[in-house]
């Protein structure tokens, strides 16, 4: 008997020991998670406001498309309206030299 209380001895603080050094890795652990957690809630925050200006980016984008839209259909208008305008121009230019050539 005086064998076996030496050795429970011995093996009740190597389960002590054990239990702190588990004690210690589950706290170092949660520590790790809550910083994580942290950094996840930073990262949603960020991607969050990215999406705000990417939907902010899409509204001006579009706004610029239609603005473009409209220029094109008016460069358009002044396209056909200047070819009509020459047209006339022309067609006056030929009937006044048949005149002159008339007169001559």
């Amino acid at each position: 008997m005086d064998f076996a209380l030496p050795a429970l001895i011995v093996a009740l603080e190597n389960e002590r020991k054990t239990n702190e050094a588990l004690r210690n890795m589950i706290t170092s652990l949660n520590d790790e998670l809550e910083i994580s957690r942290h950094t996840i809630k930073e990262l949603n925050l960020q991607l969050n406001a990215s999406k705000g200006l990417i939907q902010e980016m899409n509204v001006q984008l579009n706004s610029t498309k239609k603005a473009l839209a409209i220029r094109e259909s008016q460069i358009e208008s002044a396209v056909l309206q200047y070819n009509k305008l020459m047209e006339t121009a022309i067609a006056y230019r030929n009937d006044a030299l048949r005149k002159r050539h008339l007169i001559t």
